[in-house]
């Protein structure tokens, strides 16, 4: 039965198959537009000034799929701020937003396919007057409503319409006019009162533009920072507002990390990956022709802080300095004390247990600049404890504990609280601390309040505390945890419920409400009814919450759920096998089972002169039914309904009148008997059963033959016959003609018999073997994941083929089953992945010859690894990560690539960024921060699998050249350098320096000397030979640019006489001060000694080529004559060289 509607294309294709002609047909359905507008849009829709304008084609239909155009006035309609079209391939909506006179009008939806086209009208109207009925009709019928109106300074209502509508647009009116409306109500007896309008000037309606902050708390937005920050700013304003970003006083430039987004309603600061310095003020500013308008948020991130510097020391700590802890007994004075040095000078506090200490009469503090003391008199238990002094300046802070232990009697357990609870997401660490006092040491015992395992808890007990930590939390981590502290004195129990924050778990009780041909209810907490079903398809489904921390755990239908409605009544129901005590009825399959498998049918009888139908069976499986228990020589009437997983479906049309008696007769001669098959002593038949029964059950079946040479038939089968309709006649003689014939046999005797056309010829038959592949496994198969991919292929062939299977690409997998027989072959895999795409070979090889096929099969999964994932480039703040499309795409195209990464001291992978390009350039990133990054590629199936970096990768480049190079000193075989450390170390520390050197006016440079320190002396020069020289910085990244000394040196010997520079105004007659320098010239280094007032001699030190210290220590007071005499090892002495205070 054709469906109505649809145009029906028929491809023949003519094959030959062993000499015989047969016919397959191709029947292709294609369905021309039909479009159904809601029902209550058909006669046109009024819609109020400033509204929006919704018009629905809820379903469009077709093959293949149409496509919707809305048009007005033969002018296409299309996406803009005010129009906005949202199609699906079937059902279409148009909403035109704040709607005026000029949207009044017929817009059309017009669908098109190859197979046709069809439109559909709406009509709508902007009314900028509506009302509503009157409370009571005055017990007439309204027959309409009069409009009236007046100008403003006019005395006159001037007649505008009569309407039976309730909505009207005025016309014709003066711009910029006040008018005053009133509407008068019409009935059998006359008009109602007026009611009127408040007045109104006709303009535009517009309006200033304004910020609604009313969603941002005291306008301040908080964020921690690597998170994603989205702020949405509703812009209020007629006409719509431009709105721009500054933070403080400097436009917000948009990166790919930071970015404006604007909607028709609102506006919406992002900012990915958040850090510290992306807080401050942010403000916003609106614009249009009536003003602007400008607001201020203030964007808060909170962040670790950063590292402390040094240095800061605590020394000189009294009191023994406090190695064990300090014990005093109930009453007596305890005193800690402690010296701090530190420039510029600390700053001291003293805590106790995180909570900072105050100068009272019993708890004493003194601080000076770098010493501080606490003394506390009258001590008590509760006066005990870690007292902690922190010392701290803008380089840094120190910290030194004290432990106090107040004897005093016992008491029992006190102070049980929990402290410390952190439950991050899932994956983090949740420490409870609960800090314990006590005498004697309590016993202390953790648990939870449904009794639940502790098996992944480390537990720590100790005399003043104990901590319970959990790794790797997850949903089932939160929950009420419950410490118990007891010793001899009492017991106390404290409790912390702890909330693990974690995508959500499984929807409770779903279940499927409601199924229609084309819809099915589902039902949990909530409810949802999923529409425009494919009827008859098998369907999943699940569901799944969602919080803000990501999508939960799913709930699954446990069964498969077909789309479909009740069947239609069975076909003709005949009657078989008439006896007197029962009926055998066979019926015709329903022209539609409803979408569903029909289940099973239902018998039902009524015997005649009765009006009740009597069910004599449900769930028959068959198509036919045995009734029985029936009174002879009565007439009954039969009929039969097709059930399936929707209900019991209508009823056929009842059989004629049957009258219960036993048959009389003989049965007919078995239906189209034929030769299937035969070999050199075999012949296979078949055939069906007779069209007639002679009025009771066929009980076997004859089957004979006749020897060419004879002409004498004989009986093949046993002489009771044979149930099945098909038979193989055996032990034939070869090379010789047969011929056969069957019949029937019922409870009254054997039928006529039916002869097989034509004589048989016994002989062995060769043929190759054949694959046939159906129209379907000639084209790409295409499997969803997580199915099952079923290929079937019938064999044909004599002698029988041997069969093998195989993949083109690779291996098939183990868990496959494979299943060859003579007929066919047969391989099945379940539960598919992108790895079983590729092409599948199947191989059938005989005597005769080899044939194969293949068979194309595509996974639709979500795509492999991205291939050759590589770092191309590191700086000291970015790094360029490149890869290319994966081999195995899942059976479709790449949507984009999801780039993320991980610090190396984190488990978790955050996003960086989605691209649709095989590269990507990561910054800012910290110098010196180690990372792993990997790569996903995402398509309509889902995110695949990641390609990574297998080795971390620091952030860092190579150093910048080293600082200016000097030369210190120089003989005639050796040259001693000095430079200065690199301005930037390229984020990794600086393993070496190398020291180059090369003949002057010579490219041909050569390491030699490798030092860690900011100077080397280079051996092993030639007298007499000019170098130049050359320092390059190492790190772990490579070399930096060379720094090379300004001129080049000549390796000999440096002598210089001794002379003593002394600056005159700074020695000058008067007292001689500690630390006083001489300048003193010479090389090689002289030996340095002085006189004091001839009899006392102070020894110097030697000393580098510039300067000599003579330390002559305070509070002498005295007038020298200094006496200063150098001598060289390369010359005789030189004269005194002599200085007077």
């Amino acid at each position: 039965m054709l469906i109505s509607g649809l145009k029906i294309i028929v491809k023949s294709l003519k094959f030959n198959d062993c000499g015989q002609d047969r016919q397959l047909f191709s029947v292709l359905y294609a369905e021309p537009p039909t479009i159904t507008i809601d029902p209550e849009m058909k006669d046109g829709i009024s819609v109020r000034a400033g509204d929006t304008i919704i018009i629905s084609a809820s379903k469009i239909v077709g093959k293949p799929p149409p496509t919707a155009i809305w048009s007005k006035k033969g002018r296409e309609l299309k996406n803009s701020d005010i129009v906005t079209i949202t199609s699906t391939p079937t059902s279409s909506t148009l909403a035109i937003k704040y709607a005026s006179r000029k949207n009044t009008g017929e817009y059309t939806i017009t669908a098109s396919n190859p197979f046709g086209i069809k439109e559909e009208h709406v009509k709508v109207k902007v009314a900028s007057l509506a009302w509503t009925k009157p409370l009571h009709d005055g017990g007439s019928l309204i027959t309409g409503y009069v409009i009236e109106a007046q100008k403003k300074d006019t005395d006159q209502w001037v007649h505008v319409a009569t309407i039976k509508a309730l909505d009207y647009t005025v016309t014709d009116l003066i711009e910029g006019a006040e008018y005053t409306f009133r509407i008068i109500a019409v009935n059998a007896s006359g008009r109602s009162d007026p009611r009127e309008s408040r007045p109104a000037i006709i303009k535009e309606q517009t309006s200033a533009p304004s910020f609604d902050l009313r969603g941002v708390y005291q306008k301040t937005v908080i964020a921690k920072a690597g998170d994603r920050l989205k702020v949405e700013i509703p812009v209020l304003g007629k006409p719509r507002p431009v709105v721009s970003w500054k933070k403080g006083d400097t436009g917000l430039k948009e990166t790919q990390r930071i970015n404006i987004e604007t909607t028709l309603t609102s506006t919406i600061l992002n900012i990915n990956e958040i850090k510290r310095t992306d807080g401050g003020q942010y403000s916003m500013t609106g614009k249009n022709m009536l003003g602007t308008v400008s607001e201020t948020i203030t964007v808060l991130v909170h962040d670790i802080p950063g590292p402390p510097t040094g240095p800061i020391k605590l020394e000189e700590v009294s009191y023994a300095s406090y190695s064990s802890p300090v014990v005093v007994m109930a009453g007596e004075v305890f005193k800690l004390e402690a010296s701090v040095t530190g420039r510029p000078i600390p700053s001291l506090v003293w805590t106790k247990e995180g909570k900072e200490l105050e100068d009272t009469a019993k708890m004493e503090i003194k601080t000076s600049d770098f010493h501080t003391t606490l003394i506390n008199k009258d001590s008590l238990r509760r006066d005990g404890g870690t007292f902690t002094l922190t010392a701290s300046n803008p380089g840094g802070f120190a910290k030194f504990i004290y432990n106090v232990k107040v004897l005093d009697r016992p008491g029992p357990p006190d102070s049980l609280t929990v402290t410390d609870v952190t439950a991050e997401k899932s994956c983090s660490t949740l420490r409870l601390f609960v800090p314990i006092r006590g005498r004697p040491a309590p016993e202390v015992k953790w648990s939870r309040e449904h009794g639940e395992s502790l098996d992944k808890a480390n537990i720590e007990i100790t005399p003043s505390f104990t901590t319970l930590q959990v790794d790797n939390v997850d949903r089932y981590d939160g929950g009420k945890y419950t410490v118990t502290i007891e010793n001899a004195s009492g017991s106390k129990t404290a409790f912390v419920n702890v909330r693990v924050l974690d995508t959500p778990g499984a929807p409770q009780n779903l279940i499927v409400k409601e199924v229609t041909k084309d819809s099915v209810s589902l039902v949990w907490d909530s409810s949802w009814k999923v529409g425009d079903l494919e009827e008859g398809k098998m369907y999943f489904f699940r569901i799944l919450a969602e919080n803000e921390y990501g999508i939960g755990l799913p709930v699954e239908t446990l069964e498969p759920i077909k789309v479909s409605e009740r069947p239609l009544p069975p076909g003709k129901v005949s009657l078989r096998e008439v006896t007197s005590k029962s009926v055998t009825l066979t019926w015709e399959k329903p022209d539609h089972d409803g979408g569903s498998r029909i289940t099973g049918y239902a018998v039902e009888m009524q015997g005649r002169g009765s009006e009740m139908w009597t069910q004599v069976m449900r769930n028959v499986s068959e198509l036919r039914f045995r009734v029985t228990g029936l009174l002879e020589n009565h007439s009954y009437e039969f009929r039969v309904a097709a059930e399936n997983a929707a209900g019991v479906g209508m009823p056929s049309v009842p059989t004629v009148y049957y009258k219960a008696l036993d048959p009389v007769f003989k049965p007919g001669p078995p239906n189209n008997p034929k030769v299937v098959d035969t070999s050199r002593s075999t012949v296979s038949l078949t055939w069906g059963k007779p069209i007639y029964d002679g009025g009771c059950e066929v009980q076997a079946y004859i089957v004979e033959a006749c020897n060419g040479a004879s002409d004498e038939w004989f009986m093949c089968t046993p002489p009771t016959g044979i149930v099945n309709t098909k038979f193989t006649v055996t032990k034939l003689l070869e090379k010789h003609e047969y011929q056969f014939r069957v019949c029937a046999i019922n409870k009254v005797g054997i039928g006529e018999h039916a002869d097989v056309p034509g004589k048989i010829l016994l002989e062995e038959k060769l043929e190759a073997p054949d694959l046939e592949l159906d129209a379907d496994m000639r084209k790409m198969i295409n499997i969803r994941a997580a199915s099952t991919l079923r290929l079937f292929v019938p064999v044909r062939g004599r002698p029988a083929p041997e069969v093998k299977w195989g993949k083109a690409d690779g291996e098939i997998k183990e868990t496959a089953q494979i299943d060859n027989t003579s007929s066919y072959a047969s391989l099945v895999i379940e539960n598919v992945d992108r790895f079983d795409s590729g092409k599948y070979t199947l191989t059938a090889e005989n005597a005769s010859g080899i044939k194969s096929v293949f068979i194309s099969v595509r996974v639709l999964d979500s795509p492999g690894p991205p291939a050759n994932f590589m770092v191309k480039e590191i700086t000291k703040n970015s790094v360029t990560l490149t890869w290319e499309p994966p081999q195995l795409d899942g059976g479709s195209k790449i949507k984009q690539y999801i780039v993320e990464k991980r610090e190396s001291t984190r488990k978790v992978y955050s996003p960086i960024t989605t691209c649709n390009k095989m590269s990507w350039k990561v910054e800012p990133l910290p110098e010196g921060g180690i990372f792993f990054f990997r790569v996903l590629a995402e398509n309509e199936y889902g995110v695949g699998l990641p390609a990574k970096t297998i080795e971390p990768v620091k952030i860092s480049e190579k150093p910048q050249p080293p600082g200016k190079v000097s030369v210190v000193d120089v003989t005639h075989s050796t040259v001693t350098l000095t430079w200065e450390k690199p301005q930037h170390d390229g984020g990794s520390r600086i393993t070496h320096y190398e020291v180059e050197l090369a003949p002057k006016d010579s490219e041909a440079w050569s390491v030699c000397a490798s030092v860690k320190a900011l100077e080397t002396i280079v051996t092993n020069l030639l007298k007499g030979e000019e170098y130049q020289f050359r320092v390059v910085a190492v790190n772990d990244k490579g070399k930096s640019d060379p720094r090379q000394l300004a001129h080049s040196v000549v390796a000999k010997d440096l002598v210089i006489e001794p002379a003593v520079r002394p600056k005159v105004s700074s020695y000058k007659r008067g007292f001689i001060k500690e630390n006083n320098f001489i300048p003193v010239l010479s090389s090689p280094i002289p030996i340095l000694y002085a006189r004091f007032h001839l009899s006392l001699i102070f020894l110097l030190e030697r000393s580098g080529f510039f300067a000599v210290l003579l330390d002559i220590r305070p509070p002498t007071i005295v007038f020298v004559s200094l006496h200063v005499q150098m001598h060289s090892h390369l010359r005789a002495a030189i004269p005194e060289k002599v200085l007077h205070w």
